[in-house]
């Protein structure tokens, strides 16, 4: 009977939701990878960005060092040219040459005295982007276990599903309404079938006109939704 099929069709299409709602579980697997995959991305920008300062900073300082000595080396050559003079205007004027590069060289130690200061607040922050860098790596290889594990437990439900679903399908006595119903859900997605309450189709919410209402409840033909093409039953 039409009304038994379309009973029957209704307990397939449960299955066949359900079936669309694990495929969409699926789905939502590689989305979690991304929020994961990019927290560890910003965390490996942020320890580079650090990295780079520190090294930044150490070429710096090792540019100051050089300058440093060569202030050194200068200072030595001017007193030992101070020495060597005889008048009195070449030796001061040595001396106050010899005294800008001691203030040149002062401020070069208190510069390079800094940067090795700031280099200590840098590996300490290496030290903690680097963990960070390590906690996020960790949760990416806990979430990408568990995202295998959902998956093969979602591709087993839906195994269960597609048996349970197939084994009702097998109950139809009318193939070619199966065929119909399959057609419809992919056309329109979702729904193949459809109730109607009152006069209204469930699967549109359109208002039927009142002898297709009377026909559906009859059971004695399929009747389609005018609106969205769906089987309708009782």
């Amino acid at each position: 009977m039409l009304k038994d099929d379309l009973e029957i069709l209704l307990k397939v299409q449960e299955m066949d939701t359900r079936m669309d709602e694990i495929d969409a579980g699926k789905a939502d697997i590689p989305k979690q990878l991304e929020g994961q995959q990019a927290a560890l991305a910003a965390a490996r920008a942020a320890a580079a960005e650090v990295k780079k300062a520190s090294d930044d900073l150490l070429k710096a300082r090792k540019l100051q060092e050089l300058e440093f000595a060569a202030k050194n080396a200068d200072i030595k050559k001017l007193q030992e040219q101070q020495y060597a003079v005889k008048d009195n205007n070449s030796f001061a004027a040595i001396k106050h040459e010899i005294e800008t590069r001691k203030t040149e060289a002062e401020k070069l130690e208190e510069s390079i005295l800094a940067a090795m200061m700031e280099d200590d607040n840098f590996k300490k922050k290496l030290s903690e982007s680097s963990a960070v860098v390590k906690v996020e790596e960790d949760k990416l290889k806990q979430l990408e276990a568990k995202c295998v594990e959902d998956g093969k437990k979602l591709d087993a439900d839906i195994e269960i599903v597609r048996k349970q679903r197939n084994e009702e399908a097998a109950k139809l006595g009318n193939a070619a309404l199966l065929a119909k119903y399959e057609e419809v859900r992919a056309n329109v997605g979702g729904l193949g079938i459809a109730r109607i309450e009152g006069s209204n189709c469930q699967g549109c919410f359109m208002n039927l006109r009142p002898q297709e209402a009377i026909d559906i409840k009859k059971n004695e033909k399929v009747i389609f939704c005018e609106t969205c093409g769906r089987i309708l039953c009782g």
